[in-house]
């Protein structure tokens, strides 16, 4: 006996949790499939949000040494010049920090398949 298409797709598909209508949702029919492009495009949008927060705190901390540089080059705050080193030597290397993860995120090194077959 053959199983008709619908069973095929009975069989690979997921129900959400009965729990869904009591809070407002729609408990759908979604196959595996379905379910790992759904929480790909969650992960893509969860990724975004961490990553502009990142920028953000970045950038406000990068203007607050600029803001702090200024304010010891026209006298109205003092700092030793070793602090004012490590201040500018700590937001470079926190922006080559940043760069290189988010380039590491971008740009993953290709997944190899296994080993290539031997002749």
């Amino acid at each position: 006996m053959e199983a008709s298409p619908a069973e095929g797709r009975a069989a690979n598909a997921l129900v959400l949790s009965a729990h869904a209508d009591r809070k407002g949702y729609i408990a759908e029919d979604l196959t595996l499939e379905q379910l790992q492009r759904r929480n790909l495009a969650q992960n893509i949008e969860l990724r975004r949000r961490f990553a502009s927060y990142l920028l953000s705190i970045h950038s406000l901390v990068n203007a607050a040494v600029l803001v702090l540089v200024f304010l010891i080059a026209l006298n109205k705050a003092t700092l030793s010049e070793r602090v004012v080193i490590t201040l500018i030597a700590s937001t470079v290397a926190e922006l080559a920090g940043l760069v290189l993860a988010v380039a590491t995120y971008l740009f993953p090194a290709p997944k190899t398949r296994g080993p290539a077959p031997s002749e």
